[in-house]
C-alpha cells in the first residue's frame, strides 16, 4: 500500500505512541512488551511472546470446559490495574473484547492490543492507524452508549465494555446477536436497550448464573456514574463461588505448533502497519 508522507508520518506516531504506552505495564494479565523491529526504515513491527492458543475465543472453542470465570477475573485484574494508575499513570484500554485478550500456554489471560488505549487526564478522540484500521470508538457492540455521543472513552466506558466481554466469554457469541447489523446495534444503543441476558441451560451450567449477570448489568448501565468501577467490579468476581485464586489450571494443550510464518521465533508480530 503507498502511503502519502502525512498518512506515514500519522502511523508512525501511532506506532511510536503505542511502544512508549504499552511498554509501561508490568501485570501477570498483560501480555509482555519485547521490543520493535523496523525493517528498511519503514516497516514496523512490534514484538511480544508468541500464544500459540491464540485468542480467547478461540481457545475456549478447544477447551469449552476452561473456567471461564477465572478469565474473566483475570482480565480484570489487568483491568484494575491500568486503572487504578499503579503503572505510574493511569490508563483507559479503549478496545476490551475477546479478540484482544490471548491466552498463554499455561492458560493464562493476558490483554493486548493498546493502539487505542489513552492516559485518562489526555484523552483525546483522535483516529489512530492501527492494522484494523479501528477509529477511537472501538467495536460498536462492546461501545458504551455515551461514546456515540461525540464523549471521550473513561473507565466507566471500559467497565461497559467488560460487561459486553463477559457475554461473549459465556456465550461464544457477540453482544446484540440478535441483531445482524452494526447500523441496528447502534440504533438499540442510542434507544437505551442493553444486550440481551443469555439464558441457555450451558452458559447458565458455564457459570453465568443471577449473581454475575447481575454485576454485567450494573457495568452495562446506561448511565456512566452508575457502574461500578474495576476495583468493585474485581471485588465482586472474587466473592463469587466460582473464584479460584490465579494459578495454574490444567487443560488440554492443542496439538497445532506455532506457525512458521510469525516473524521472529517464540515471537509475535502484534502489528504491521504495511507502511511500505
Amino acid at each position: 500500500m503507498n502511503w502519502s508522507v502525512t498518512e506515514r508520518e500519522k502511523a508512525m506516531n501511532s506506532f511510536r505512541r503505542e511502544m512508549n504506552i504499552w511498554s509501561r505495564f508490568n501485570h501477570p494479565n498483560i501480555l509482555p512488551f519485547y521490543g520493535f523491529v523496523l525493517i528498511e526504515q519503514s516497516r514496523l513491527f512490534l514484538v511480544s511472546p508468541w500464544c500459540n492458543n491464540g485468542n480467547s475465543m478461540e481457545f475456549l472453542g478447544r477447551n469449552p470446559h476452561f473456567s471461564r470465570h477465572k478469565l474473566i477475573s483475570q482480565v480484570a485484574d489487568a483491568l484494575d490495574y491500568l486503572h487504578s494508575g499503579r503503572s505510574g499513570k493511569s490508563y483507559i484500554h479503549g478496545d476490551i473484547k475477546g479478540d484482544n485478550v490471548l491466552i498463554s500456554d499455561d492458560g493464562k489471560a493476558l490483554l493486548t492490543d493498546f493502539g487505542l488505549t489513552r492516559h485518562v487526564e489526555q484523552v483525546t478522540t483522535v483516529v489512530t492507524a492501527t492494522p484494523s484500521r479501528m477509529s477511537a470508538l472501538g467495536h460498536v457492540r462492546f461501545s458504551a452508549p455515551e461514546l456515540f455521543r461525540s464523549q471521550r472513552p473513561t473507565t466507566p466506558s471500559d467497565c461497559f465494555a467488560f460487561g459486553c466481554l463477559v457475554i461473549q466469554v459465556y456465550t461464544g457469541h457477540l453482544p446484540y446477536d440478535h441483531l445482524d447489523t452494526d447500523p441496528l446495534v447502534l440504533g438499540a444503543v442510542l434507544a437505551g436497550e442493553k444486550p440481551h441476558r443469555p439464558t441457555s441451560s450451558n452458559v447458565i451450567a458455564a457459570g453465568l448464573d443471577d449473581e454475575l449477570w447481575q454485576l454485567v448489568d450494573e457495568c452495562l448501565d446506561n448511565q456512566a456514574a452508575m457502574r461500578p468501577d474495576m476495583s468493585e467490579i474485581l471485588s465482586r468476581l472474587k466473592q463469587h463461588p466460582r473464584f479460584q485464586p490465579f494459578s495454574v489450571q490444567l487443560y488440554e494443550q492443542p496439538q497445532e505448533q506455532s506457525s512458521p510464518s510469525s516473524p521472529l521465533p517464540g515471537a509475535d508480530s502484534v502489528a504491521d502497519p504495511d507502511l511500505a
